[in-house]
């Protein structure tokens, strides 16, 4: 149950918060980041237009090689 109570907090609740008050729009893909360090740090959300996020996921361009392919197309 803590982890529960820690998701709906951290997760749930905010991006409910941004979708209420229109900061996330039908179509956006919500790209989730964090900011801050140890115990400061939290998650960040935008919603970004599918045009405006490169085709390859982030995790492959950090490591250069060949990850799982996540677009929708695929």
């Amino acid at each position: 149950r803590p982890l529960r109570r820690t998701i709906q907090r951290q997760i749930e609740v905010v991006l409910s918060e941004k979708i209420l008050f229109g900061e996330l729009r039908p179509g956006h893909i919500v790209v989730v980041g964090t900011e801050g360090e140890g115990d400061d740090k939290t998650f960040t959300f935008r919603g970004e237009e599918k045009s405006a996020l490169p085709d390859v996921p982030p995790i492959e361009q950090a490591a250069g090689g060949a990850g799982p392919n996540l677009t929708k197309d695929a």
